[in-house]
């Protein structure tokens, strides 16, 4: 397989696009693990923070195409990925706030 493009969006708007860098080579019934390369526009995630902050929740859709090696070249998969992520705003808040705490263990406070 060539490799895998994946889109992180908000309605209409592009908050991320992941792409891998090198071909795939995926055997049956194993697993393979991916590294993407990620492009984020910082201004695409005011929207996000904008509804969460509104409405507390929005939701964020994941598609993604995949490309395969054929006689004639790579042949684009399009549509093959596609889920939708409800994102509540008090929960990612707890979420992060929670790692932050965890990353401040271990730190000697004076």
């Amino acid at each position: 397989m060539e490799g895998v493009q994946l889109f992180a969006l908000q309605g209409d708007d592009t908050l991320a696009s992941l792409r891998n860098s090198d071909p795939l080579d995926l055997a049956p019934d194993t697993m393979t693990v991916v590294t993407l390369e990620a492009a984020s526009p910082p201004s695409a995630w005011n929207t996000v923070f904008e509804n969460l902050k509104r409405n507390g929740k929005c939701s964020i859709t994941i598609t993604g195409d995949a490309y395969y090696r054929t006689l004639f070249g790579t042949e684009k998969l399009s549509g093959l990925f596609r889920k939708t992520y409800d994102v509540d705003f008090a929960t990612a808040l707890g979420v992060m706030g929670s790692h932050l705490l965890q990353g401040f263990q271990g730190f000697p406070m004076h």
